[in-house]
């Protein structure tokens, strides 16, 4: 599982990827679709949005974000 607030990739089949997070709702944790911007930073992602929390999101896989190209 994802670190709590970690931005991953979220994948529920059949046929939705997002941006997404885990975090925690006070009752449990909960997935959520995010949205914002994101920049490479040194050496990590920044964020700079809202997560919106569901218990209607089911993912059945996540990843990481992926490093951006470096020339």
């Amino acid at each position: 599982m994802p670190d709590l607030d970690e931005i991953v990739f979220l994948f529920a089949p059949p046929d939705w990827i997002i941006v997404g997070n885990r975090s925690d709702d006070g009752e449990g944790w909960l997935w959520g679709r995010c949205y914002g911007h994101f920049w490479w930073d040194a050496n990590a992602f920044r964020w700079d949005g809202d997560c919106e929390q569901d218990d209607d999101y089911k993912p059945t896989h996540w990843m990481p974000l992926p490093y951006p190209p470096n020339d």
